[in-house]
């Protein structure tokens, strides 16, 4: 029940804006990590809602929906190498950059940071970030094209600091205070990053 819901939500998202499809396409990934169940699941539930509603909103809507649905997407994007950059370079690793740093660090950890129940907010990280990357190569850049990266990074860097300075305060000498001291320092350091852009 929970994976057909999960694909209810993120194919109505898909109709509404096309930021969702990186959203999609991850939880797909997740899911065939965690259990072959969700994964039919999910994978049956995507297809029918997906497809279904495309079938219906053409017939209901007519031309115009397919004109938007699928040439207008198309027609809106372009490669603009300089906002990709901005985006990467400015926000992800300037503005963001210890939650990024952070995120990126835990994928050097000995259990895979995308494994498990937590390795949701991985993905969750991964699809925001790819959802932006998708947003800054529209033609029609929008102001909240950031926000899916700044959501994924916002709940999954701390999680990520967390596991890396367990890591580091598991080391022979190391103390747990060490560790807690680090990821309040990272935390502190991220605020003042968030308060200067602001």
């Amino acid at each position: 029940p929970g994976a057909l819901l999960g694909a209810l939500l993120l194919a109505g998202a898909c109709f509404t804006d096309s930021m969702a499809l990186p959203f999609l396409l991850v939880a797909f990934l997740h899911c065939r990590e965690r259990d072959t169940g969700k994964l039919l699941a999910f994978s049956i539930g995507t297809a029918v809602f997906l497809g279904g509603g495309h079938i219906l909103m053409s017939r209901t809507l007519g031309q115009w929906y397919n004109f938007q649905a699928s040439e207008a997407v198309w027609q809106s994007f372009r490669f603009d190498g300089q906002e990709l950059i901005h985006l990467l370079g400015g926000e992800l690793l300037g503005t963001f950059g210890v939650f990024t740093l952070a995120v990126v660090l835990s994928f050097a950890l000995p259990v895979r940071p995308w494994r498990g129940a937590v390795g949701m907010w991985t993905w969750l990280a991964i699809a925001g970030v790819a959802a932006a990357v998708l947003a800054s190569q529209n033609q029609a850049l929008e102001a909240h094209g950031l926000l899916p990266a700044m959501l994924g990074l916002a709940l999954a860097g701390p999680l990520a600091m967390q596991r890396v300075t367990r890591h580091l305060s598991a080391s022979p000498g190391a103390s747990t205070f060490g560790g807690e001291g680090l990821m309040l320092a990272a935390l502190a350091l991220q605020f003042l990053q968030l308060f200067a852009s602001a």
